[in-house]
């Protein structure tokens, strides 16, 4: 009997020797993993970004790490071989109510800029939660209106080798560019059809459901935690620019456009309060008489997606000659406009006729990106949109019996300018968010 106590007392002392040595071993490196993890949370967050921050070609791409500063330098060529010369910093956001929320500010700017200069592009949020093995951590992140995510990358996981651990490969890459309004969904089997972004359907790992759903779930919870993180300063900043953004989308609608040709005795109304603009022109007695005037309906798709119809309202000349007045009559809707983000600080308003085929232009909203953008701003007018617009490049070769702009083609031929590659991506995804907006409408029953 004291024989079994002795191996007892043996087997605890040892027990606690072993613990010991563990905790003391786990307290020493503990500074190191949380460096490393530290270390590969800033080097995957350009990645992360990368549809609201344009990168260097993989093959020039190169990043300095500076875990202090909590800085990343990006230094590489474009894909049109322009130098390409950045700084990323992120900055822990503090929040009182959540304290343990990892939660990370992006900003943006030219190596040779000052720190004040730098922009916001997007969030980055440290998520976690339960897989198949054991737990699985993320990041996840989202561009700075969030609208949409931009990335999500597997941290660590200890899911089953060759099915749950691609999560971490190419799988995850499917995430980037949904839409944050819509809670995302794993599904199985055949794709399904439609523009996933606007569905938010997950396209699941084949024999590794819970995997993928897992992943899913830390994504949709992350993305509602940063909404709630951000939302309130995020709709005070919305609020501060409504009033600019609904005069500006009035001065971009197709006839607030073309008011160039107009006369010199032609004055133009813009309300942002009804969202109309009325054009008249005064004659030789001084009387006033109504060219046209033009209506802007913002709608809220039932996806969630937020679209501006524009409809015209001209004069009706038969009865102006039979009665001496003017009748005012409303034609079909002219064109849809949408205010997407990605381009410039304040994005770009993006207007298309109303069969969605043709661009009728597009308006940069900060005064920095339409300056930047010069002329090949004008080459969206008219662009074939039924297909993705393409960017013309030195030597692209045009059908003879068509036109660039019919080809789908923007820009100015044997020039380079890296802002236009963003504005097109930008633009692109703009038309695909007008069409699947309509196409809600339509399902529903709407006009």
């Amino acid at each position: 009997m004291l024989n079994y106590i002795k191996q007892g007392s043996l087997v605890i002392v040892l027990a606690l020797l072993f613990g010991a040595a563990l905790a003391a071993v786990q307290a020493q490196l503990k500074p190191l993993i949380e460096e490393n993890q530290k270390l590969e949370t800033l080097d995957a967050i350009p990645m992360l970004m990368v549809t609201a921050q344009a990168l260097p070609t993989e093959d020039t791409i190169a990043k300095k790490t500076n875990a202090k500063t909590m800085e990343i330098q990006i230094t590489g060529q474009s894909a049109d071989g322009e130098a390409m010369d950045f700084i990323e910093s992120v900055v822990k956001m503090d929040l009182p109510a959540s304290p343990k929320t990892k939660l990370f500010e992006v900003k943006v700017r030219e190596a040779t800029a000052k720190a004040e200069d730098a922009k916001v592009i997007g969030y980055v949020i440290q998520a976690a939660g339960m897989g198949f093995g054991d737990k699985i951590v993320t990041l996840v992140g989202v561009d700075a209106t969030c609208q949409r995510i931009t990335g999500v990358y597997i941290l660590d996981q200890k899911e089953t080798p060759g099915l749950g651990d691609k999560i971490c490969g190419a799988w995850a890459e499917q995430f980037s560019g949904m839409v944050c309004s819509k809670k995302l969904k794993v599904y199985t089997g055949s794709k399904r059809s439609g523009d996933a972004s606007q569905t938010g359907a997950i396209h699941g790992i084949s024999a590794a459901t819970i995997s993928s759903e897992a992943v899913t779930k830390i994504v949709n919870d992350a993305v509602a935690e940063i909404r709630a993180a951000i939302g309130p300063a995020l709709e005070q900043l919305q609020a501060a620019r409504a009033a600019k953004v609904r005069k500006d989308l009035l001065l971009a609608t197709p006839g607030a456009t073309s008011l160039k040709g107009l006369s010199s005795n032609s004055h133009v109304a813009v309300d942002p309060e009804t969202m109309s603009i009325e054009v008249t022109t005064v004659d030789a007695q001084g009387k006033v008489w109504p060219d046209y005037t033009q209506k802007v309906r913002e709608i809220t798709t039932p996806s969630g997606a937020v679209i501006y119809e524009v409809k015209t309202i001209v004069p009706a000349v038969a009865k102006l000659l039979k009665m001496g007045t003017y009748t005012l009559e409303r034609l079909p809707v002219t064109a849809y406009m949408i205010h997407a983000s990605g381009a410039g600080d304040n994005g770009v308003l993006v207007a298309v006729e109303s069969q969605c085929k043709w661009v009728l232009g597009i308006t940069p909203l900060d005064a920095k990106t339409a300056n930047a953008a010069g002329t090949w701003v004008e080459t969206f007018k008219g662009a074939n949109c039924k297909d993705a617009l393409k960017v013309i490049q030195p030597g692209t070769k045009i059908d003879a019996t068509s036109s660039a702009t019919m080809e789908g083609y923007v820009g100015v031929c044997g020039k380079s300018d890296p802002l236009l590659k963003t504005v097109t991506k930008t633009v692109n995804q703009a038309v695909a968010e007008l069409r699947a907006a309509l196409a809600s409408i339509k399902a529903k029953g709407g006009k």
